[in-house]
């Protein structure tokens, strides 16, 4: 707490580029290929969402998403204990085409909501989806939500238009409504 000390310390990755967004149409800002973050949950747990070119991230048992999907970058999630010593949670988060993690945030029954970018056409959105397909343009923004314990996408939807459009943070106000805010053409 005070600062004197590294108590704790680890890699995440697999054999490509890890954390690195170099996607045409996701990246369109300064910074746009660095992007992602580290959360903490109730009990300190540390939560990261970023994005992976590595067909072999560390998965774990019952992942939502066990294997890479494909094109040249999925969304990549992973939950490790407060000393960063155990994997406790790792899951891919994609399609077919380029696909990236910018942000997070958990709500009170331990839900982790992610938002980013994507050209895939071919996401797991769910069947109550806000917008089911992909709009066009070089990307779109979506959202989604994780069951608890995290086997699931329980919601995923697409946000777009025609144009070029991104989500670059989600938060959720205290009666858990979703808010993005992102940049579109």
């Amino acid at each position: 707490a005070s600062g004197s000390a590294l108590v704790g310390s680890t890699y995440l990755g697999g054999s490509g580029n890890d954390g690195l967004n170099s996607a045409t149409g996701l990246k369109f800002n300064y910074a746009d290929e660095v992007r992602g973050e580290v959360l903490l949950d109730a009990i300190g747990n540390v939560w990261v969402t970023s994005c992976t070119q590595s067909t072999n991230m560390p998965v774990t048992s019952g992942a939502a998403q066990a294997a890479y999907a494909g094109g040249s970058h999925d969304g990549y999630v992973a939950r490790l204990d407060p000393g960063l010593t155990q994997l406790q949670y790792g899951s891919y988060v994609g399609g077919s085409g380029a696909d990236a993690l910018y942000s997070g945030e958990l709500d009170v029954a331990g839900r982790l909501f992610v938002c980013g970018g994507t050209n895939s056409t071919d996401l797991q959105v769910s069947t109550s989806a806000y917008s089911a397909t992909f709009s066009g343009g070089n990307a779109d923004a979506f959202v989604a939500r994780f069951t608890a314990d995290g086997t699931d996408l329980d919601a995923l939807s697409y946000w777009g238009s025609a144009a070029y459009d991104q989500s670059y943070f989600v938060q959720l106000d205290g009666s858990g409504a979703v808010y993005l805010f992102g940049q579109t053409s």
